[in-house]
């Protein structure tokens, strides 16, 4: 707290007369400005007047290392930075920038800036990683702090203000202490505050748009995850030539190899003229390369990234509700489409779930499971629509894929009937959800109903499938163990 002096203008001594008379530099005014600065405008966030916060300048004792100026050069700065700040809401002394995974907030009268990276909600705490640094000539450490930080835990901000302090000791530690206070609370106004009106933008359409239809949808978190060895991974590069071939820009984040190498050789062996699709293989966490790949995306005008595994792009706790939230917002800040393929959890039965928290299924807003169906000469992919939150599920969709003479991936996408037996045919269909005998026999019109009895006897006594009332449902299988 400034406080104010009995007389306006004090008795001055000697000593101080002769240091008027030296000459006063641009270098020494500028400096001094900076001291008086920090007194002004702590003055007016106390909600002081003009002529106090001059009385309390004229009669600070201040332990400057350069000559005193004259009372009329005090005079004249003072005024001019209480007319630059007086109408100024203490907050809005930091210069804001924003973006998409960090706050930068410059407190000019200090030259200190505060960012702030990728802050997040953690068991409602709000917590992000925060630098510190000090422009100021007279500081004496530039990198005042680098670290992670709690908003809402004193002893964090305590440990900031003692660094605060011991850098920057050119400012009076209230002083210091009233900018982190501003700047805890002008942080946490902006994380928490979002704005929201009703656009008077035209839609082309009600419905929602896919990138290709009905995988990817447009502007969203996609996911397709499946046992280990399904087919995944190539029926996302299928996807991928799928999307290059229409001209859309692909980047595919492959976390499962050391190399390029493999998703190239997969890529080149679906479509082998293919060039652009661009392959990342990183040895970090996504979440810490998610700037770096932003500029990229935005630079190469990317609109669709395959993340494959999910899992592994973590290299965290995947069951926590935390980190998969954090991976989550992190990813929706970056305005591109993702495709994320996982693999799913070893309890699960017939309907197993990706592996990992829930909220992985829950925060995506088209999700695909896949499962391998083998025959003779390649095998069968089949894919079940297990959720949507903007259109209704659409019917399961079936893919051959197979390898010709010079080792390229046929892919052709088949209907029900095209399936090799009634016992393909039949699991099919109960992969989608549990059916009677009559809706089986409604969904295979050409095969005779006797055919149907028998071959539901014959996956019954195999234990492939069994019966619960009237309706049929799969028996659940020992999913492949997952290799962590």
């Amino acid at each position: 707290m400034l406080t104010e002096p009995n007389s306006i203008l004090p008795n001055k001594s000697e000593k101080s007369n002769e240091l008027e008379k030296k000459i006063f530099t641009e270098k020494d005014r500028e400096s001094f400005e900076e001291y008086l600065r920090a007194l002004v405008v702590r003055g007016i966030e106390e909600g002081l007047s003009y002529q106090t916060i001059l009385k309390i300048v004229l009669h600070e004792n201040m332990s400057f290392s350069l000559p005193l100026s004259p009372d009329y050069i005090r005079e004249e700065i003072v005024n001019k930075i209480f007319e630059k700040y007086k109408n100024t809401p203490p907050a809005s002394y930091f210069k804001i920038v924003k973006n998409a995974f960090s706050y930068e907030f410059y407190h000019e009268p200090t030259k200190i800036r505060f960012i702030v990276k990728n802050p997040h909600y953690e068991k409602k705490e709000v917590k992000a990683f925060l630098e510190v640094i000090s422009e100021h000539e007279r500081c004496n450490r530039k990198n005042i702090y680098r670290a992670d930080f709690n908003f809402y835990s004193s002893r964090a901000e305590n440990m900031l203000f003692d660094r605060l302090k011991s850098a920057c000791n050119y400012c009076p530690g209230d002083y210091l202490f009233a900018i982190l206070q501003n700047f805890k609370k002008e942080f946490l106004k902006q994380f928490k505050t979002t704005s929201s009106i009703t656009s008077d933008k035209e839609l082309s359409s009600l419905k929602p748009e896919f990138v290709w239809e009905p995988f990817i949808l447009k502007n969203a978190i996609n996911l397709i995850y499946g046992a280990g060895s399904t087919g995944k991974s190539i029926f996302a590069c299928y996807l991928a030539t799928l999307l290059e071939i229409a001209g859309i820009n692909v980047m595919y984040i492959d976390y499962e190899n050391q190399t390029e190498e493999p998703i190239l050789r997969t890529l080149k062996k679906i479509h082998p003229a293919t060039k652009n699709i661009i392959i990342k293989n990183p040895l970090i966490k996504l979440i810490d390369i998610i700037e770096e790949l932003n500029e990229e995306i935005k630079e190469k005008k990317i609109e669709v990234v395959f993340v494959d595994s999910v899992i592994y792009s973590m290299v965290t706790d995947v069951f926590s509700p935390e980190q998969v939230a954090l991976y989550v917002q992190t990813l929706m800040k970056v305005p591109v489409t993702w495709v994320l393929l996982s693999h799913v959890s070893k309890t699960g039965g017939e309907n197993p779930d990706p592996y990992g928290s829930i909220f992985f299924f829950n925060s995506a807003r088209n999700v695909w499971y896949a499962k391998r169906i083998t025959n003779k000469e390649g095998f069968v992919l089949q894919l079940i629509h297990k959720k949507s939150n903007y259109t209704k599920l659409y019917p399961s969709r079936i893919f051959e894929i197979n390898e010709d003479d010079k080792g390229h991936f046929i892919i052709t996408e088949k209907s029900i009937t095209d399936l090799e037996n009634t016992s393909e045919m039949i699991l099919y269909l109960l992969e989608e959800r549990p059916l009677t005998t009559g809706e089986i026999a409604k969904a295979l019109p050409s095969i005779k109903y006797q055919t149907i009895q028998k071959t539901l006897d014959r996956l019954q006594k195999k234990r492939k499938i069994k019966k619960e009332g009237q309706t049929w449902v799969l028996v659940s299988s020992e999913l492949e163990e997952l290799p962590f």
